[in-house]
């Protein structure tokens, strides 16, 4: 079919292509504005609506990320350690990691000494590179490792090392014709290392001497040793893991004849974040519910009116007024400084609570595990990601959105096809005008043709 734009004018001079786009966009428009505003409507309130959700799911996400609903979330604790001498830094001589739950108490310790690995090395070897012209059997920590007579420096290191005897093989170059073999343990202990030698090997090489005995030491092995609350405790490793339940010790550094002094207390600074923090997320959906609700001339909030606010606000206000009846003094959150405002948000009275805290931990750890609880237990079903009907909500505005689009298609669709009708007859009409103008030429030149003849 002929495009309108390639004989708009030809005859007539009228711009058929920006008639017919003028028509059907004034057509379309009648009938796509209603359904495009629909559209907006359901946007905003799906938008909304999503942030809503992921309002209450910001609330619950923290409940469990910090075990707020269980016991094991309170049982938040710091340690403090100081030294009998100012100059020693104690942090670098102690290390200090804490489990779930350590026994809280005040301790004393001095480090006697430190657990050191055990070194040793074999005489000069000429050559790193030469057969040992060595063979027969070794014995590491147990280990058997047998030796070939081709085997070089080179070899009988990277031997060792792939055996599991527990030692790690070097090769210290002193110059080009001075090497030794060094043997050091991997763990620390005056165990150290033990070897047997059935073969001679290890005398030929100057790790043990004619007597059997260890020839060039580097480094003992050694235990380490503290001296923890007046009692001398031995360890074949810098790191303490049962002295005192959920804490490990890790030496770094001696400090006898000093003592340190290790305090480890529950930390209530970290108690005092993480209510802030949840009470921050659920401020956040609180303020949002009232936005929502509020009125104002020439704003209309997507979910204004809309009950499922309403219910979760009234869920957040009975959760925040119940009463655990186990406590005898403090039974709910405003008797330990968590009330709301006047603007309907909820405030910390950081003195009240920390008062509270000093005076009934048990109490108030009870009345915030029974809050956050019931925030869990009451909005986690809504949340369901199958079966939950705030998921289901969305899923319907999602369905809306769905049938609006098909609905703009079709009418997209419809006046694209109305498009193609008035081009052909715009086109056609052209082409008669065409038509017609060129007879009425004809006709002028016949008469005038006549004319000249009479």
């Amino acid at each position: 079919m002929a495009k309108i734009a390639a004989i708009s004018g030809l005859k007539s001079t009228i711009d058929w292509s920006n008639l017919v786009e003028k028509i059907v966009n004034a057509k379309k428009a009648y009938f796509l504005s209603p359904v495009s505003n629909e559209k907006t409507i359901y946007e905003r309130k799906l938008s909304s609506w999503q942030q809503f959700i992921g309002r209450i799911k910001g609330v619950l996400d923290f409940i469990r990320e910090s075990g707020l609903a269980e016991k094991n979330g309170y049982k938040s604790y710091t340690y403090k350690i100081s030294s009998s001498d100012p100059t020693i830094s104690p942090e670098s001589a102690l290390d200090i990691k804490m489990g779930s739950n350590p026994q809280k108490g005040t301790y004393d310790l001095q480090i006697l000494s430190l657990a050191q690995k055990e070194k040793i090395s074999s005489d000069q070897i000429y050559s790193k590179t030469e057969p040992l012209l060595l063979s027969g059997r070794i014995s590491i920590n147990g280990v058997e490792i047998q030796v070939q007579s081709d085997f070089t420096l080179t070899d009988l290191a990277s031997a060792i090392n792939s055996s599991d005897a527990k030692v790690e093989a070097t090769i210290l170059k002193i110059d080009s014709n001075h090497f030794r073999l060094l043997l050091e343990s991997e763990k620390e202990g005056s165990s150290g290392i033990s070897l047997s030698d059935p073969d001679n090997i290890l005398k030929s090489l100057g790790i043990l001497d004619e007597d059997g005995n260890k020839k060039n030491v580097i480094r003992d092995g050694q235990d380490a040793s503290i001296l923890f609350e007046g009692f001398e405790i031995v360890s074949s490793s810098n790191t303490f893991t049962d002295l005192i339940p959920g804490v490990t010790l890790n030496l770094k550094a001696k400090t006898t004849p000093y003592t340190l002094n290790l305090r480890i207390e529950e930390d209530t600074g970290e108690l005092e974040k993480k209510i802030e923090e949840l009470i921050s997320r659920i401020n956040s959906l609180l303020s949002f519910i009232q936005t929502q609700n509020t009125y104002s001339e020439g704003k209309n909030n997507p979910l204004i009116g809309d009950t499922n606010l309403s219910a979760v606000r009234n869920c957040i206000v009975k959760a925040v007024y119940a009463e655990e009846s186990n406590n005898g003094t403090f039974k709910t959150l405003s008797s330990i400084g968590i009330v709301f405002q006047r603007d309907g948000l909820l405030k910390i009275d950081r003195t009240v609570f920390l008062e509270s805290l000093s005076k009934g931990r048990d109490e108030v750890i009870r009345v915030l595990e029974n809050f956050a609880d019931t925030l869990l237990t009451r909005f986690n079903p809504l949340l369901d990601p199958y079966s939950g009907t705030y998921k289901k909500i969305e899923n319907s505005i999602e369905s809306q959105l769905r049938r609006i689009g098909r609905r703009m298609k079709e009418i997209e669709e419809r006046f694209e096809k109305e498009r193609e009708l008035l081009e052909k007859r715009y086109t056609q009409l052209e082409l008669l005008i065409s038509q017609s103008s060129t007879i009425s030429k004809w006709m002028e030149n016949q008469i005038a043709a006549i004319y000249k003849r009479v």
